[in-house]
């Protein structure tokens, strides 16, 4: 697969989304391990769900990651 000058931009551009992303997930991520454990049942039932929201998403964003890094090197990528 060819890809053209816009193209190779705008997978730039996605590429640097997807990493910021990445990197705000993984910094809330740290801090709420940071967090003291000692809450309510409610307080550490909700942390732990946003937890794996947070891991999802930066799954996902490391997934894109790969794919975007990978097409801008000229490779095919199959999921």
């Amino acid at each position: 697969m060819r890809t053209t000058d816009s193209s190779k931009f705008q997978l730039r551009r996605r590429l640097v989304r997807a990493k910021a992303i990445l990197e705000k997930s993984i910094k809330r991520i740290m801090e709420l391990n940071k967090v003291n454990r000692f809450k309510t049942d409610a307080e550490e039932e909700l942390m732990e769900e946003e937890l794996r929201l947070l891991n999802r998403i930066a799954d996902q964003q490391a997934q894109l990651i790969r794919a975007y890094e990978n097409q801008l090197q000229g490779e095919k990528v199959f999921n």
